[in-house]
């Protein structure tokens, strides 16, 4: 196969910045669409709790990676705590106590990863994650605040 003028050619290895990793960080509630919409498990996380090296040396765009998820401890009678989103809806916090070992929720999943403006939400800048299969589901949209780790890799 060829290559046009706008294919960029890709590593057989990751090159500087790359693999740049991002230890644990919360996961926050979104817009409650990602999932829906892209019929895959989705995950946001505030764009400041991103390592610099973010910020200086990747543009915005996208990014393919690997993720893990990890239960968050809480100090919440029962382990749940009901949040209140923009839109009026109301969101479950269940920091991760229902992910699974056994089921797979904790295993390394390929990610595909959004930096900055989403233009197809109107939205301003933020980041956001949709995993490859089984990440956070069985848990719905509305089961948040489990943390994520991040490796970017190109």
């Amino acid at each position: 196969m060829s290559l046009r003028t706008v294919d960029a050619i890709i590593p057989r290895v990751p090159v500087l910045p790359y693999p740049i990793n991002v230890n644990y960080c919360e996961v926050i509630n979104g817009f409650g669409r990602g999932s829906s919409d892209l019929g895959i498990p989705t995950a946001n996380v505030d764009i400041h709790s991103l390592p610099k090296v973010i910020d200086e040396k990747l543009s915005l765009g996208v990014y393919f990676g690997f993720c893990k998820l990890k239960k968050k401890k809480n100090t919440y009678v029962g382990g749940i705590q009901m949040v209140e989103r923009v839109d009026g809806r109301e969101v479950e916090y269940n920091y991760g106590s229902q992910l699974e070992e056994e089921a797979g929720d904790l295993e390394v999943l390929p990610v595909v990863l959004s930096i900055g403006v989403n233009p197809f939400y109107n939205k301003g800048v933020g980041a956001g994650a949709g995993a490859g299969a089984g990440a956070g589901e069985g848990e719905g949209e509305d089961r948040l605040k489990k943390t994520v780790e991040l490796h970017i890799c190109m």
